[in-house]
């Protein structure tokens, strides 16, 4: 008896568990490092030689280990999901298989991380291949929701443009944010009471600087997301881009005021962790985002269309259409 077909419903469903549970995985790696419990269980796979652990410490460390290897198993799970889908999308079954290539890297790397004693550098990257993962997680379920075809080309390229400028503006802010963590006071071995090096780059203004130039990118990513959010609103995009990039504001805002918060008060880690949350759900956002924008019909397609006397060409722009053209501003009152 062979694997059970599964419906583009139950796909979509599984897709969007996956990314839940990865997001998840994120808030208990980072409550791992600011319990101080990475370096709690120092053998892998198991923990001081037994499965069964004692102290919190461990248990937070292992139990983070158990989570993660659960996890990787549901993205496989997934994978043979979009494999046994009805009817089979290639693209589909080609994203899905990032996910459990990405888990089994992320514990490997966690191997590497724990036995060189939380190398900050490692510990960064070890943080920063689970938003990598993040990113086709978010695309599998974009896509597992809308089949190729489903949407018009947009081509408003303003407004596609702009959304697409916060992705890197974003990807810059996870960067300088962890390494500012990197530089900060919670290296994750305070359990065991270890020593383990902090980044150092500009002496001791190292942290205070890398939190700085943080904080200046954040409030200008604050800052060119309204403007992006005017600019759509301006071009009469779709509601669901409008809200999505509101919603970014949002949490933007509460962001900046969590981080203003833990900056004047010594960093305290449960802050710290509410950050690093608050980080990750920024990160899932702009992706939706920039999904929603949607994409660019190509510019020679658009002159072909245009330039093109035949009658069955011309009804062509009505099939490919756009996700929202760009009419004339909205009127702001007589001239």
């Amino acid at each position: 008896m062979g694997l059970p077909r599964f419906s583009p419903h139950a796909a979509h469903r599984a897709s969007q568990a996956l990314l839940v549970l990865l997001v998840l995985t994120v808030f208990s790696g980072a409550a791992v490092r600011l319990t101080g419990s990475g370096l709690a269980c120092p053998e892998w796979p198991q923990c001081n030689d037994q499965v069964i652990t004692a102290s919190t410490p461990q248990w937070i460390e292992f139990g983070n280990r158990l989570v993660s290897g659960a996890i990787g198993m549901v993205s496989v799970f997934v994978f043979v999901v979009m494999l046994r889908r009805a009817p089979r999308d290639s693209t589909l079954l080609r994203i899905s298989a990032l996910p459990p290539i990405g888990m089994a890297a992320e514990g490997a790397l966690g191997v590497v991380t724990v036995t060189t004693h939380l190398s900050p550098g490692l510990v960064i990257a070890h943080f920063l291949l689970a938003f990598l993962i993040l990113v086709a997680c978010a695309l599998l379920v974009w896509r597992s929701s809308h089949p190729a075809g489903s949407r018009p080309l947009a081509t408003d390229r303003v407004a596609v443009w702009s959304v697409r400028a916060l992705l890197p503006l974003v990807s810059l802010l996870v960067v300088i944010g962890a390494l500012a963590s990197g530089a900060g006071p919670h290296p994750g071995s305070a359990a065991t009471g270890e020593v383990v090096n902090r980044i150092n780059w500009f002496g001791g203004e190292t942290l205070r600087t890398l939190i700085l130039r943080h904080g200046h990118l954040g409030t200008a990513t604050l800052i060119l997301t309204a403007i992006v959010l005017f600019v759509l609103w301006r071009r009469r995009a779709p509601q669901p881009l409008l809200t999505r990039v509101a919603a970014l504001i949002g949490v933007y805002a509460i962001q900046g005021a969590v981080g203003l918060y833990q900056y004047y008060n010594g960093l305290p880690a449960e802050v710290v962790w509410v950050h690093i949350a608050l980080a990750t759900i920024v990160w899932v956002l702009v992706l939706f985002a920039v999904f929603e924008a949607g994409r660019l019909e190509p510019r020679a397609l658009r002159e072909r269309l245009v330039n093109s006397p035949s009658p069955a060409t011309s009804q062509a722009p009505a099939d490919l259409g756009a996700v929202w053209s760009a009419p004339p501003p909205r009127d702001s009152g007589s001239r």
